[in-house]
């Protein structure tokens, strides 16, 4: 049966033309392929989409949001490794310093995407390199 435009999914279920029982508290006999198609109706067009609404806003932390942000880079510029200056050189948004850097680096460590490789400092010293290799599995390779 089609919806009329602008109605709510929950309009079917409120608008007396359900077969269901109503007061009578009697249970149905059967389930036919319009109760099936009215109740996947409801779960695609209402509780999907508000149950994606409510799950997103959780997982939209700083530190997660710029470890996304630092994979997607990594697969676009199929890094096999990488320092942070050159995420910094990239020009993202997000990922301009290493203040904004550091939280998505250290999250993508502790899920075993990236891997800190330790590089000696040159023979005149200075400041040692942040290297990281990263897991071939982001890249949809078998190890």
């Amino acid at each position: 049966m089609p919806r009329k435009r602008n109605a709510s999914p929950m309009d079917e279920f409120d608008n007396g033309s359900s077969t269901f029982p109503r007061k009578s508290g009697a249970e149905p006999k059967e389930i036919t392929t319009q109760h099936f198609a009215r109740a996947a109706l409801f779960i695609e067009e209402y509780l999907l989409p508000m149950a994606m609404r409510t799950y997103a806003s959780v997982d939209k932390s700083e530190k997660v949001m710029t470890a996304r942000k630092l994979v997607s880079l990594i697969k676009e510029k199929q890094w096999r490794q990488f320092t942070a200056r050159d995420v910094m050189r990239a020009g993202r948004i997000g990922l301009a310093t290493s203040e904004q850097i550091d939280p998505g680096l250290k999250e993508l460590e502790e899920a075993d995407i990236l891997r800190a490789i330790s590089v000696p400092t040159g023979p005149r010293g200075g400041r040692p390199k942040r290297v990281y290799a990263v897991n071939p599995q982001t890249h949809g390779e078998r190890t």
